[in-house]
């Protein structure tokens, strides 16, 4: 090769510069991305792992509820109705009946619609905020939960029962259908008895069901199917099963039982405050479309007709003009407004004048009014009520405070429903 070639011009050695300039350039750079890219991923993890669940999402009276104990309180609340789904999704396939099948597709898309995160993420911060201010009332009332209590709970989750498992006593208000009086009969067209006819007070009673009566002695215990040492060895395989999408510890289990127990407590103690009894009417209807229709309604019944004859001739509802009408009992509150008020105003016998509504006209007979037991799925729902009614007192009786929207960067999304 000629030496000329080796000969390097000054503007050789400044292209030469520039070159090993960029090359330097190009490595910082790309070590600067890297190391960035390293950082990004490091501070997400030490966010995922040590920030957030460290963090205080809410605050009631001095108590923090850290970012630990809502996620895990949140995965625990998505296996709950991740469970529900796959049982109302299996029930559905091997359910005949249509109406029941319909029930069962709104309950799946409920669910669904409550494991959107943000969704359970509220729900499941308002119940740990609850439950801190459950804690603060219970001295008040002089209601405890015992670790003995929690872990009797525990153990029943796994067919542990150290004691034996005692028969439940019955819990269901007796429920006693009221009797006809001669008044009645006579509107609905039966025959009264010989008393009736007489004028007496005697009613003829209809069928009538009665409580099973309530242990005399203590419950004998069934044989446990469950060792202690089963049931240890079931709770750790439990634990060591869940994936880290569903990750929660004992501890985080332990506090939902006690919530759950505390909360049970209460309603407890607020069955004695809820009425079992209540004022209910029973009524039949003949519903028109206008005022004018049930006014000639009223012209026929004037004129002697057979109310269940009209009924079946005219009335718009068809759930019960076969029946003449009849409603059976109800409470005030079932009813629409104006319908209620107008068959509670009557006395037994009397007829409405023409009653609107947004379903139509209605012409009105009360058939009966006088107190009945409240039924078990009433009491339990007004139970559930008034201990609603009882912790939205409790927020504004104690100091609580949800902290900016930490909980919505703390929300899991996991886990989710299964593919089926």
């Amino acid at each position: 090769m000629d030496k000329k070639s080796f000969n390097l011009t000054p503007k050789n050695l400044i292209g030469a510069e520039r070159d090993r300039f960029y090359s330097r350039l190009l490595t910082y750079g790309t070590i600067l991305v890297v190391l960035l890219v390293i950082g990004l991923v490091g501070f997400s993890i030490v966010r995922e792992k040590y920030i957030i669940p460290n963090q205080t999402v809410a605050e009631v009276e001095g108590v923090e509820i850290t970012g630990s104990q809502y996620q895990q309180r949140v995965r625990l609340n998505r296996i709950r109705l991740v469970n529900t789904f796959i049982q109302y999704y299996q029930m559905q396939s091997l359910v005949v009946d249509p109406s029941f099948q319909q029930q069962l597709y709104v309950q799946l898309l409920g669910i669904q619609q409550e494991l959107t995160p943000l969704v359970t993420g509220e729900t499941t911060l308002n119940e740990l905020i609850d439950d801190e201010l459950l804690k603060l009332a219970a001295a008040e009332r002089g209601i405890t939960v015992s670790e003995a209590d929690v872990e009797r709970e525990l153990q029943s989750f796994f067919g542990y029962f150290p004691q034996g498992t005692p028969t439940a006593a019955p819990t269901n208000t007796p429920y006693v259908t009221p009797t006809y009086t001669a008044l009645q009969m006579d509107m609905l067209g039966i025959a009264p008895t010989a008393e009736a006819e007489e004028g007496e007070a005697t009613a003829v009673p209809t069928a009538t069901a009665t409580a099973a009566p309530l242990p005399t002695s203590a419950p004998i215990p069934t044989a446990t199917p469950v060792t202690e040492e089963g049931y240890r060895l079931l709770l750790d395989e439990y634990l060591a099963s869940q994936t880290a999408d569903a990750q929660v510890s004992e501890q985080a289990i332990r506090e939902a039982i006690y919530a759950g127990l505390l909360r049970d407590a209460f309603r407890k103690q607020m069955e004695q405050d809820v009425p079992r009894t209540e004022e209910q009417v029973w009524a039949r209807h003949i519903l028109v479309a206008t005022e004018a229709e049930a006014q000639d309604v009223l012209d026929r019944l004037g004129n002697g007709e057979d109310w269940a004859a009209i009924a079946m001739d005219v009335s718009m509802d068809t759930a019960n003009r076969n029946i003449g009408g009849d409603l059976g009992w109800f409470h005030q509150a079932r009813m629409v407004a104006p319908f209620a008020e107008a068959a509670f105003a009557l006395k037994v016998g009397d007829v409405s004048e023409p009653v609107q509504t947004d379903f139509g006209w209605h012409v009105i007979q009360v058939l009966g009014h006088q107190d009945m037991p409240v039924s078990t799925e009433d009491f339990q729902q007004r139970v559930y009520l008034a201990l609603d009614e009882y912790l939205a007192g409790l927020r504004e009786t104690y100091t609580w405070e949800i902290i900016g929207e930490r909980w919505k960067a703390a929300t899991p999304d996991k886990p989710g429903l299964p593919i089926l």
